[in-house]
């Protein structure tokens, strides 16, 4: 018998002892609060994140040891361009860890606006009350983040110029990971600030995982979109995920936009005593190593797809989320018509957008038509379809939607409006009629074919 063994027997023998130590076991990992006159502290054994109860923003992020922010002195390291930061906050944890044995905590860090503008991000203020969330599970490797913007009827019009968040790192990460094709070897120079942030530019939706690596300790960390519903643009905007920040030195950053003005940018515009609310994310700050960075990169792709497949997350409890239960499945066949050739689908991507809606331009009384492809107000649903035009679009939020369409090969688009998405209908089927513009076949000859969304 060997010393421990030895040691659980005797104490076995004595009694009393053995449910002390099995307690210990079972919540050497569970999740802690640790609260300051400034700060949440949140840990879990694995990572230790460190609120600030002044704006919202983190202060720090520790991994199994190291430190993964760049510990700015001025301001915390990873912030939303809108933070909290307000004379009237209201500051509280929202999920206790002592009430569920250490599994979850959550803390929330809300301002209220009060009809004043709120935040100095990139693109300016707002105005709307903003609540800013952090929640840690048990053993995660990370740590989830979301935002919640509440403009009131009472508040004043607001116009939201850029919004997004952005985690600044420490310099040793020098591996950058944004794609397949922008996924490599990133340091610069001693005293270098040539940088060229548009290298790095990629579609969104595509690339919901992204971040930075360190080759030294094979360390990674990486920001994962579970959904893509709270995202400006549709399935073809193109934006920033990763680069470095020329403002902090040359500092590795990941970004999160969600309202860009990026390649023709969106808009979000909300009037005098309109009620607009919107939940940002959560997105998961996954941590993360491995033998190379390969392997952590593969491992980082196969936690996006678990978290992917998590979604909705069940945990989330705020009146701007609904659960799964209270969410749609829409299902669908769009059949493509062509009279010379028997063709099928490339690339199919049907969405449930906001239906248009028409803006003032800034500073002048012109209107401008805003759609999918620009808005950043609503949220938005979409998929990818096979080459026989199946597709079903899942977890979408209740209300009243445009249906679109777009496939490589075929000109324009294909729209449909007032699509009815009822509270908790696991599957609603649609059938539409119309015509998806011209489509060139491969004798170069142009024909019109007829789009139609079916039942099955």
């Amino acid at each position: 018998m060997n010393r421990i063994s030895s040691l659980l027997f005797f104490l076995f023998v004595i009694g009393g002892c053995i449910p002390v130590l099995v307690q210990a076991a079972n919540t050497a990992d569970a999740v802690t609060i640790k609260e300051t006159a400034t700060n949440y502290i949140l840990s879990n054994g694995i990572v230790e994140a460190t609120i600030s109860k002044q704006s919202g923003g983190l202060v720090s992020i520790g991994y199994k040891g190291k430190q993964m922010l760049a510990g700015r002195s001025d301001r915390p390291s990873a912030i939303w361009s809108h933070d909290a930061k307000s004379t009237n906050m209201i500051v509280k944890i929202t999920i206790d860890p002592s009430s569920n044995n250490g599994e979850r905590a959550e803390v929330s860090i809300k301002g209220i606006s009060g009809g004043l503008p709120m935040g100095n991000g990139p693109g300016g203020s707002f105005i709307a009350d903003i609540e800013i969330r952090y929640a840690l599970e048990k053993n995660a490797q990370g740590i989830y983040t979301y935002c919640v913007f509440d403009h009131l009827a009472d508040y004043p019009a607001s116009s939201m110029g850029e919004a997004r968040f952005v985690a600044f790192l420490q310099k040793d990460f020098d591996w950058i990971s944004v794609d397949e094709k922008r996924n490599r070897l990133y340091r610069l120079p001693e005293g270098s600030m040539d940088l060229n942030k548009y290298n790095f530019t990629t579609v969104q939706h595509e690339n919901p995982t992204f971040g930075w690596m360190n080759t030294q300790s094979n360390i990674g960390f990486w920001l994962i979109n579970a959904s893509m519903e709270y995202m400006s643009g549709g399935p073809t905007k193109v934006d920033f995920l990763c680069h470095r920040d020329t403002r902090i030195n040359g500092a590795p950053c990941v970004l999160n936009y969600w309202r860009s003005s990026h390649y023709g940018g969106s808009t979000v515009q909300v009037a005098q005593h309109e009620h607009w609310q919107k939940m940002i994310r959560p997105t998961f700050l996954y941590c993360n190593t491995g033998n190379n960075v390969e392997a952590i990169r593969k491992d980082a792709l196969a936690k996006g797809i678990s978290e992917k497949n998590k979604w909705p997350y069940q945990w989330v409890n705020h009146s701007a989320y609904p659960i799964k239960e209270q969410r749609a499945t829409v299902n669908g066949k769009m059949v493509l018509k062509d009279p010379i050739t028997s063709a099928t689908f490339t690339r199919l991507r049907v969405g449930l957008t906001a239906p248009d809606y028409t803006i003032k331009q800034t500073g002048t009384t012109a209107l401008r038509i805003v759609d999918w492809q620009f808005d950043a107000k609503h949220y938005q649903f979409w998929t990818t379809g096979n080459e026989q035009g199946e597709f079903s679009i899942t977890n979408v939020r209740p209300g009243k939607y445009t249906l679109h369409a777009i496939a490589d090969g075929v000109l324009g688009e294909y729209a449909k409006a007032d699509i009815i998405v009822e509270e908790g209908k696991r599957s609603t089927s649609v059938r539409l009629n119309g015509s998806l513009c011209v489509v060139v076949n491969n004798s170069g000859i142009l024909v019109l074919p007829t789009a139609i969304v079916q039942s099955f």
